[in-house]
Parts: structure tokens; sequence; C-alpha cells
């Protein structure tokens, strides 16, 4: 059957008393009672329909300022109180079954028009709670007293009772900001008492901190931005910790972190900056390891071709013309010191010593030329003089040096006259001129 101002969502109440209502979408169940979305009254206010058998049906008009409260065909669910609905912004007074205004306020009517949270039902006569994200609670501030149909106070306060569950929450819950309800033991969660949370020096709640803060020692504090103290879980992205605080730091032109320069960055007056590599300026500390400052640039040193460094080459190098090279072994260029131990230069090079030419003189016993002609001449090796005597070498007494009895009795310096002769005052015979 249509009717005007109905939908094909429209369905017919069911009842001794024959109401009509309206109807929409699926929403969800209440304690085993299959329920339906939220419904939009037809022409902007409810309207109680009344059916006669073989009459066309009137309306009764309900729900408006001052009329009766709309009611639903059973008021058959006693846990619930009394199923009653008004316009938007008005409540039932059900002592004087009139919809009234002001409501939800405490110790008022509840509110309990479209765009509440009040329980609504359907033309079958299911019961179901409306879940539109934009629907406000029928109290302001508290919950509905589901028997008087008035506002109470609760879930509010610190240390007040929470509000006890309804049907659209099976749990006690507050109402109030930054209140979380700590349940009774025991209590399957059904009462409790509300405790601050979220704000600043406060645990945090379940969905966490307020805006603006975070969780700092356990509570919600505000920290972690720039010159804030890091929250627990550290500062916010893109900061670091410096003196115990989160800042801008690590990062080329910014002040060192706690744990230093960030990307190999080094302290360079303070900042940190890009310094100390082969061709950049020094650090505060100078420059990096492998480089030494030349001309106010950090520049490669100790290898092969590079200037030394203020501790020398790498080993085996050494400084070769000012810079470092492979020399002083054998084969190489000598170093600006010279060949290593035991080697010469020779041709540029440094090279093991040649051996001596073999001796061209003679040996004690060997034949000989007197010293004035050419040929072999008697060798004269440091402590053992010769001297050629008839063709032959022979050992000989330098000038001034002893004869003794049964050995050499040969002077060195015959040719000029030296003979062993007895020395008076050192009274022993030496070679001498005799006098």
């Amino acid at each position: 059957m249509s009717t005007p101002g109905f939908t094909a969502e429209t369905s017919l109440f069911r009842g001794s008393a024959s109401y009509l209502g309206l109807a929409t979408s699926s929403d969800r169940s209440i304690g085993g009672i299959v329920t339906r979305g939220g419904w939009t009254p037809t022409f902007g206010r409810e309207v109680a329909w009344v059916k006669f058998p073989g009459v066309f049906p009137f309306n009764n008009w309900c729900g408006a300022l001052e009329e009766s409260c709309c009611r639903a065909p059973f008021q058959n669910v006693p846990a619930f109180g009394p199923l009653v609905s008004c316009q938007r912004g008005l409540g039932c007074d059900i002592t004087t079954n009139k919809c009234v205004s002001p409501c939800g306020g405490s110790g008022q009517v509840c509110c309990d028009g479209p765009e509440t949270r009040a329980l609504k039902w359907t033309a079958e006569g299911n019961i179901y709670s409306p879940t539109s994200w934009n629907l406000r609670e029928m109290c302001d501030k508290g919950a509905c007293d589901t028997q008087t149909h008035r506002c109470y106070t609760c879930g509010t306060q610190d240390g007040g009772p929470c509000c006890p569950p309804d049907a659209a929450q099976a749990t006690a819950r507050c109402v109030g900001d930054f209140l979380e309800c700590e349940f009774d033991p025991g209590g399957y969660a059904v009462s409790g008492t509300c405790r601050a949370c979220g704000s600043k020096g406060r645990p945090p709640c379940r969905w966490g901190c307020g805006p603006g803060l975070n969780i700092r020692n356990s509570l919600c504090d505000i920290c972690g931005s720039d010159f804030q103290p890091p929250c627990d879980t550290g500062c916010n992205p893109g900061l670091g910790l410096a003196q115990g605080l989160c800042r801008q730091c690590g990062n080329a032109a910014q002040i060192p972190c706690d744990n230093g320069c960030k990307g190999g960055l080094r302290l360079k007056n303070g900042l940190c900056a890009a310094c100390g590599a082969q061709g950049q300026a020094p650090c505060d500390s100078g420059c990096n390891s492998g480089t030494r400052l030349i001309n106010g640039v950090c520049t490669f040193c100790g290898y092969n071709g590079q200037p030394p460094c203020t501790n020398g080459c790498v080993y085996p190098m050494k400084v070769a013309g000012g810079v470092c090279r492979f020399c002083g072994a054998n084969g190489q260029i000598s170093c600006d010191s010279g060949c290593n131990q035991g080697l010469v230069l020779r041709n540029g090079l440094c090279a093991t010593p040649q051996p001596p030419p073999p001796e061209s003189c003679s040996n004690v016993g060997e034949t000989c030329v007197p010293d004035r002609q050419p040929g072999a001449h008697c060798c004269q090796h440091p402590g053992a003089p010769e001297l050629c005597v008839y063709g032959t070498c022979k050992a000989c007494i330098p000038h001034g040096g002893e004869c003794v009895r049964g050995g050499t009795q040969i002077c060195c310096s015959a040719k000029d006259g030296d003979v062993c002769v007895l020395d008076q005052f050192a009274e022993k015979v030496v070679c001498g001129i005799p006098g």
C-alpha cells in the first residue's frame, strides 16, 4: 500500500493499536533483538497513523512541542524503560506525556529526537539504537535514566562514578573530556570510577594523549618538539638530542647532537660541516688521517708522489725530492737521506758495493822488485810491513821498533841505514841509525 509521504522503505507497525511508523536501513542488534538503522520522519515530524478496518488511515500528530510524545506500539522491554520520541531538540516528559524543551540538562527530560542516540523502533516492533556518526547523546553531561527518562550527572568528573551501560555501549563509560572509566573489579565492566587521562601531567588515555602532548615519564606532557625534552619514544622525526633537549642538530651548519654529527660531518667552528677531507678546509680537530694541511687545504699525503704527512711517509716509502717515493733500496733512487745501510750510489741508483780488485802486491815469501822499479812490490798491510830483500819479500821492523832475539832482525828502513842497535836509555835493541 502506498500512502502520501511514505517511501518504499516505509512499513507498518503491527499491534493492537495498529500504529504506523517509519524505518530505514539495517543497523545492529540490542540484546539479541534484530535492530535497524536510523530513520527520518516524514515532513520533518513524527506521525502516528491509526488504522481502522475498511477506513482510510487518518493521522494523529505527535512529537512537536507540547504535543503528545510519539510511542512505540509495544512498551514490552522493561529494561529499556518507556520507548518514546519527539522532534529534533525536544524530549518526552513521561509524567505529562508531552514533548518539552529544554532537554538534556541535569535533571531535565532526556532529549530523544532523531538527532540523538535515543532508542528507535521498527514497524515490526523491533528496537534498535541508531549509530550514525553525527548523532548526539541524549544528555549533555551524564546519562539518561531509563525508567524516569531524565538526565542525571555521571561520567563527567575525575573520581566520580562512570555512567552505566546503555543501548549504544555495553560497558560503563565516561562522557567528559579526557576521562576514562576504571572498571570496578569483578563487575563485568558495567560500573566504575572516572579517571582523568590524556591531559598534561595525567596518564595517557587508551587512545593516547591530547593535542600537542605525548608520553614522557609515562605521563602526558609537552615533549618531542624543538627545544622540548624528549618523549619516552624520543624526539620527533628530524630532531636529535642535544644537551638533554630535542633540537635541530647533527646536520650541516647545525650544532652537534649529543652523539655527534651525522653523515660523516665533523665540527668546524662549533658547527657540523664537511671538513677535513681532501680539498676541504680543516676541521676544528684538523685534517683527516692520510691528509695534511697545505696552503689552508687538507691534501693527500704519505703515499707515492704525495708530500709527506706530519709523521712521514707510509712505510716503506721515504722522502726523495720532497715527496714520498720508493727509494733507498737496491735498484731504487736515493732518498734525500741517502741509500739504505750497506748500499752505495752507483749510476744514480742504490746498489751493493763492488768487491775490491785482487791485490797486485807480493806477500811475505813472494818475489818482488825494489820500490823504485816497476813490478810486484811488497804489500804493506797495517801492522805487517814488508821489505824486498834480494827479490823476496821479508817481514821487517819499522824505524824505532824493537828487534827481538830469535825473531825478525830486518829493519824496514835499511836502505836509509837502519840496523838493530842498542838503545841505552830504553835498555833494549831497536831499529835505528848507529850512532
